[in-house]
């Protein structure tokens, strides 16, 4: 019997670590400024910035603009300072400040500001480059009236497609299933690690931890 626990054990420890030599990593920097503007308002400066283990996402045979060193992270970042309404107050496809090589995987900021006399919530929206196969990440944050940041960092498989078949004689076809968003609070801020698992994995859910603050 201890036998057969110690080969279970030995098992699972060899699948964990194949997944997490087939994974590669980004991390999410996210928080925002806060200055005094005038007539009692603060101009509070939401943003969200993207890097990455360039190792990994080069060794990444599924990125699907690999050709392309300079391709985005982030296509776009919503943010939403009402809630209880389902359309977005602004959505960024663009980054605001960029790496020393331009817009590319170094670091690319998307942001938002906007003037208040108190602190309000923005519920942050991150859409990824689909090539990466990560689902939207919902963020619950509240402005903070001076600066914060915070990070996410991101653990991904590089089995990221499902194989429906095939077409052509030899060709695969592949499709990517849709992906719901996952929902990360931080209010109060705090720092998140999050691991997803591939398509048909025996985890069916991403392991989520956070920091005391």
């Amino acid at each position: 019997m201890r036998q057969q626990r110690r080969l279970c054990t030995f098992k699972s420890l060899r699948i964990e670590n194949k997944a997490i030599a087939q994974s590669a990593s980004i991390i999410l920097e996210f928080g925002n400024t806060a200055e005094l503007c005038g007539s009692g308002r603060t101009a509070y400066r939401m943003s969200v910035t993207a890097t990455s283990d360039s190792g990994g996402l080069n060794r990444n045979a599924r990125i699907k603009h690999r050709n392309n060193p300079k391709a985005p992270l982030l296509v776009k970042v919503e943010f939403n300072i009402n809630p209880s309404y389902n359309k977005q107050t602004f959505v960024a496809t663009r980054p605001d400040s960029c790496g020393v090589e331009g817009c590319s995987r170094s670091a690319a900021s998307y942001s938002f500001e906007y003037s208040m006399r108190r602190p309000f919530p923005v519920v942050t929206t991150v859409h990824f480059n689909i090539s990466l196969g990560i689902p939207p990440l919902e963020l619950d944050y509240y402005a903070q009236n001076e600066t914060c940041k915070r990070f996410i960092f991101v653990q991904f498989p590089t089995r990221n497609y499902h194989c429906t078949g095939k077409a052509n004689g030899n060709v695969k076809v592949r499709k990517r299933l849709k992906k719901k968003p996952i929902r990360l609070t931080v209010d109060p801020p705090r720092n998140v690690l999050l691991r997803l698992w591939h398509e048909g994995s025996e985890r069916e859910h991403p392991d989520v931890a956070y920091s005391a603050n």
